[in-house]
């Protein structure tokens, strides 16, 4: 079994990470969730698509409308 040790990261080793860091596969929304929202009454209000870490991902607003 492998052992791992785990560090404390400095802000400036974060930042690093965070901006060379890059997913080739592809996103998706977690469907699940979406679905939890909905029960709860939230309704899908508009999809887009935003510069994110290098590159374009699809978001989701969704809103409750309180009575």
């Amino acid at each position: 079994m492998k052992q791992y040790a785990f560090t404390t990261l400095t802000q400036e080793q974060a930042e690093e990470i965070a901006y060379l860091w890059h997913y080739d596969g592809e996103y998706a929304f977690n469907q699940r969730a979406v679905k939890v929202y909905q029960k709860m009454g939230f309704k899908e209000v508009e999809l887009f698509m935003q510069e994110t870490n290098g590159s374009h991902f699809e978001f989701l607003i969704m809103v409750y409308e309180c009575e």
